[in-house]
């Protein structure tokens, strides 16, 4: 099962996806059944890595959207029998980096975001950070939260979450809110400058950990 997606525009083959690549998530569900507004996330990322692929093409996106998830139960990944999930945790283990792209809402992360970590990761009842497929992968994202509160708060808690699964952050997260009015234009150069650093990091094959306060 695939639940990946070459990037527009980069001419990837569907089976090779290599330790060389990028991996961009999208775990918002929006839009809703019958409604058409689109995931500004989603969007976000779609430009950002869109941009990207014409001067580095190894870049891919998994989107929940397109491959739903169940409810996290308490399963470790490898216990798990869903198509899914499988899938999904095997493409996060093969490829180099993931920049996840999260919603916000009332002061913290999208509850399908939260989801998709424990699904990937587990409940941890030994306290082990090595036991999950984000141990020492490389990891940026960006926040757009219903609000800037909701941005910032999101980012604190992704963080969080993102070390104690043992990911090594990288990049500046960018935080932005809707009800500020946003210029996606700006916010995609954001993403495109700071999704390339977690590129580097690939290319480089650097250990450093770089994180700052997002802005």
């Amino acid at each position: 099962m695939t639940v990946w997606q070459p990037v527009a525009g980069a001419d990837i083959p569907l089976d090779r996806l290599t330790a060389d690549f990028v991996l961009g998530v999208s775990p918002s569900m929006k839009p809703a059944p019958g409604q058409t507004t689109p995931s500004a996330t989603r969007s976000v990322l779609g430009g950002a890595f869109a941009t990207l692929a014409k001067i580095y093409p190894s870049l891919a996106i998994v989107d929940l959207r397109q491959s739903p998830v169940p409810l996290f139960d308490g399963r470790g990944p490898q216990e798990h029998n869903d198509p899914s999930v499988i899938a999904i945790h095997d493409t996060f283990a093969r490829s180099g980096a993931l920049y996840f792209a999260i919603p916000a809402y009332w002061r913290a992360v999208s509850g399908s975001f939260k989801n998709l970590i424990e699904l990937m990761s587990g409940a941890n009842y030994d306290g082990s950070p090595a036991a999950t497929v984000f141990h020492e992968k490389p990891v940026g994202f960006f926040v757009i939260g219903a609000d800037r509160q909701s941005a910032i708060a999101g980012a604190e808690q992704a963080r969080g979450i993102f070390e104690a699964v043992g990911a090594r952050l990288v990049g500046t997260p960018i935080v932005a809110g809707t009800q500020d009015g946003l210029d996606l234009v700006r916010l995609g150069q954001q993403v495109v400058a700071d999704a390339g650093a977690v590129i580097a990091s690939v290319l480089n094959g650097s250990r450093e950990t770089r994180v700052v306060a997002p802005r």
